[in-house]
């Protein structure tokens, strides 16, 4: 596949807005989990008779070491913890068991394509904020940018379903990933007109190109206020340029992490594992260098970010290895 061409790029858009919509529903079944673990944790304190003198009736385990009274409920518990989060990695992927063929079925569906539609507008809101404050636009102005950004990430996305079915030629799919990046040329060149002159078109597309850092860092910014540990504007800045230093220097074997050039075909297990393994690298690289730029508080929250982030990338790229099939097992 040629580089620049957008499939995985409308792919890993659809992916993340998927997901997104996904957590957010996992959220608030999370709080009402909560909820009934607190009133079942209050009837249980309750209920909780008083605690007797120490005993050893437990036994010894294979070491002749006695064992302390509930240490088999306490190992029966800490499996059963274990088996209920297995579980709940499983439930938490809403695809888990879908055929590549069902997964395509289900993104083309007028009603799911509605939800990408109106969940990728509202992302793009935030993640554009910074920008229209630059721009100094108008709200009117903002939504019309808004609209073409939508437009962009979005566009080709029909193609894009069918250039996955592993059953086309390779001839087909070169065909279908033109025509993608055609479209999005189209649309690429609206943004530039809609936004005039070249100083504001060059600043428009560094933003974009930096917008995986500017995102981690605005999270991050936003955990760091709710501790109390708030970053600084050079804090910010210093950090974004690090980690977008990092990213784009490393040498990966599949750089999977530009969606704008990444060739989907090549998100096969083995390479996805050696991505995990050269993200992780990177990220520690990163989290070194930040040791220097935030205090230990804060640095302890970036490392926290750092994993979620590190999950919902490597869950991305898991739902474009299956919507590929087969496709993505093409050899090395």
């Amino acid at each position: 596949m040629k580089k620049g061409v957008s499939l995985a790029a409308v792919v890993l858009a659809v992916v993340a807005t998927l997901s997104i919509g996904w957590n957010i529903y996992q959220a608030g079944s999370l709080r009402q989990l909560r909820a009934k673990l607190e009133v079942a944790e209050a009837a249980s304190a309750t209920a909780r008779p008083e605690p007797s003198a120490p005993s050893f009736i437990g036994g010894a385990d294979g070491s002749g070491t006695q064992r302390p009274p509930g240490a088999d409920a306490e190992e029966a518990a800490a499996a059963n913890a274990v088996a209920a989060g297995n579980r709940a990695d499983q439930e938490n992927d809403p695809i888990a068991g879908m055929s590549s063929q069902a997964l395509r079925d289900m993104m083309a569906n007028p009603s799911m394509q509605e939800m990408i539609h109106a969940q990728q507008e509202s992302l793009m809101k935030i993640a554009f904020d910074d920008l229209f404050a630059w721009l100094d636009l108008p709200e009117d102005e903002a939504k019309e940018l808004v609209d073409l950004l939508v437009e962009y990430e979005l566009t080709g996305m029909d193609s894009a379903l069918k250039a996955m079915d592993p059953a086309l030629s390779q001839e087909d799919r070169a065909s279908l990933l033109e025509g993608i990046k055609a479209e999005k040329d189209t649309v690429k060149e609206q943004i530039h007109a809609y936004l005039g002159d070249g100083e504001r078109v060059e600043y428009f597309e560094a933003y974009k190109e930096s917008l995986p850092e500017r995102t981690q860092v605005s999270d991050l910014r936003k955990l760091l206020a709710e501790t109390g540990s708030p970053l600084s504007q050079e804090q910010e800045q210093e950090l974004l340029n690090t980690i977008y230093d990092a990213r784009t220097k490393y040498p990966f074997d599949h750089d999977f992490t530009d969606k704008e050039t990444m060739d989907p075909t090549q998100v096969t297990p083995s390479n996805l594992e050696r991505y995990a393994q050269q993200y992780q690298q990177m990220q520690e690289q990163v989290r070194n260098q930040a040791g220097q730029i935030l205090s230990a508080d804060q640095l302890e929250t970036f490392a926290k970010a750092q994993e979620q982030q590190r999950a919902m990338q490597q869950m991305g790229l898991q739902w474009v290895s299956r919507l590929f099939g087969s496709s993505s097992e093409q050899s090395q």
